[in-house]
């Protein structure tokens, strides 16, 4: 569109925030369930403070439909990490039964923490299998500095009405997550 000064702009989308969860103590899962609707086609979550009750966990994610958590293996990712201490490395699945969200894993002592985002894209698409992509920063099992960047597929074309955030062993200890949709 126009704007008052003869220039061009690109209308931006907005947030809006739909719900917060805090862990305070240990907790299996991070759950979502129930939070996608046809208002909105895309999500994003933000997360920070994420801690871990044991040390050398990964942290995973699944999607979930009005049928329920999908665990079969309808979940092709691949996954790209830099780290402080190491050379950029990754990995991939072509149908794993969870979204990995970090390649390397997550340390657990006071000081160590991860945080991030999970975008969801055409969520309510009934035609298409859903796109996932997340962005994560935090401390390996050693204290080192890593991020990681995921992109993926949950092989569906049911709509999706939520995801479960959890960790291969033990609890999430910590973190603060954030949901918003996306205006159309």
């Amino acid at each position: 569109f126009l704007r008052g000064d003869n220039t061009f702009a690109t209308p931006v989308a907005s947030l809006v925030k739909l719900s917060s969860q805090t862990v305070t103590s240990g907790v299996s899962s991070v759950d979502f369930l129930t939070s996608f609707s046809a208002t909105y086609d895309n999500y994003i979550l933000y997360y920070s403070d994420l801690g871990v009750a044991i040390d050398n966990v990964a942290l995973y994610m699944r999607c979930a439909t009005a049928s329920g958590t999908i665990s079969s293996g309808d979940y092709p990712w691949g996954i790209s990490e830099s780290r402080s201490n190491n050379a950029p490395t990754g990995g991939y699945s072509t149908g794993a039964t969870k979204f990995h969200l970090t390649y390397s894993n997550l340390g657990n002592a006071a000081t160590e923490s991860s945080s991030g985002e999970i975008i969801f894209y055409g969520t309510q698409n009934t035609t298409h299998h859903k796109m996932v992509q997340s962005i994560l920063n935090g401390m390996s099992n050693g204290s080192d500095a890593n991020g990681a960047r995921m992109c993926g597929s949950c092989k569906t074309t049911s709509a999706l009405v939520g995801f479960t955030i959890f960790t291969s062993n033990g609890n999430i200890d910590s973190g603060t997550f954030t949901l918003f949709g996306v205006t159309k």
